[in-house]
């Protein structure tokens, strides 16, 4: 039997647009997604790409089906449930950062990463590896409202990566402001990952990426 991490099993999710409309942010979607394994997440825009990503880690809950993770299930847990297992469990990267401001890009790596809020020398030195690999060098002092958006998105990245005990990483459009060294970069350090036995749903429009895993097609009927 696959080694199943995350289970979509008909999830779907819509929401009201304000003038009594149902609108379907996605569409009935199922999968299985193993340990060590990664699924690109394709589709035109207004598919649902997102919406997948913010189900998968528990931000968002379907309108129907059942989202599982190690096999419970995790859409009908509570929040705070939810929130712990991200914490513990996931790196995440999606449309909302997530930073908080008025801390530096260290202090919202180390916030995120070391759950139990005990970072090691080890902690520390993996994650000036990631920001070096990702081209955050001399920026881990700087307070994350003074950095670009681009450099935001890549404090975003260290963070997902640095997660001491991920099983699961969750990446929205990953490589959308890194040049070509980074890139390949970034896709050493999910290989090693993925090869390690973490899980990756990844949602890309980027060629650069598709020898990291299987695709994962949606309908462009979702809007």
């Amino acid at each position: 039997m696959t080694d199943a991490l995350l289970e979509f099993r008909e999830v779907s999710r819509s929401f009201d647009d304000g003038a009594r409309e149902r609108v379907e942010a996605l569409s009935p979607t199922s999968f299985v997604l193993a340990r060590g394994q990664c699924l690109r997440v394709l589709g035109p825009s207004g598919a649902g790409k997102s919406t997948l990503l913010s189900l998968a880690c528990g931000l968002l809950l379907p309108t129907a089906g059942e989202v599982r993770f190690e096999r419970e299930p995790f859409s009908r847990w509570r929040e705070s449930f939810r929130a712990a297992a991200r914490r513990r469990s996931m790196g995440v990267v999606v449309q909302q950062l997530a930073l908080v401001h008025g801390m530096t890009a260290r202090e919202n790596v180390a916030l995120a990463s070391v759950p139990d809020g005990l970072s090691t020398a080890s902690d520390r030195a993996a994650q000036s590896a990631l920001f070096d690999a990702l081209g955050l060098a001399g920026l881990e002092r700087a307070k994350v409202e003074t950095l670009s958006g681009g450099e935001r998105q890549r404090v975003a990245l260290v963070r997902a990566l640095a997660v001491r005990e991920a099983k699961l990483l969750v990446l929205d459009e990953p490589t959308a402001h890194l040049d070509a060294a980074r890139t390949d970069a970034l896709i050493a350090l999910l290989r090693s990952r993925i090869d390690a036995g973490c899980a990756a749903l990844i949602a890309t429009h980027d060629p650069r990426l598709d020898t990291l895993g299987e695709p994962l097609h949606l309908s462009s009927s979702a809007r």
